[in-house]
């Protein structure tokens, strides 16, 4: 799928549900759901273990992810970023963004 020709609300309803599962998955510690729309190839970049061990790390840390909120998108010859902020924990401290490529 070439997302170079899709608008920017048309690669944000295509990024929306995966960010929601994922979301979903972290916070429930399910690596089925939170994988839920990934490739086999991804899968095997973030396997079961690494996912366990990020979650049983990072939400006793951190906490739970509260909420999100789209940025934006970058355009690359390389392919699309979709740009999050993420909130954890009961202060909503910002932990970062979540970025996502999609190639040609």
């Amino acid at each position: 799928m070439d997302f170079f020709k899709f608008s920017d609300d048309e690669i944000y309803a295509i990024a929306q549900p995966i960010m929601v599962t994922m979301k979903q998955g972290t916070n429930e510690k399910d690596y089925m759901l939170f994988s839920t729309h990934f490739s086999t190839q991804f899968k095997a970049l973030v396997d079961e273990t690494k996912f366990y061990s990020q979650v049983e790390t990072n939400i006793p840390l951190l906490g739970l992810l509260t909420d999100q909120e789209y940025l934006g998108l970058i355009r690359r010859e390389s392919g699309v970023s979709v740009i999050y902020k993420k909130n954890v924990g009961e202060e909503s401290r910002v932990i970062g963004s979540a970025v996502y490529r999609y190639g040609r």
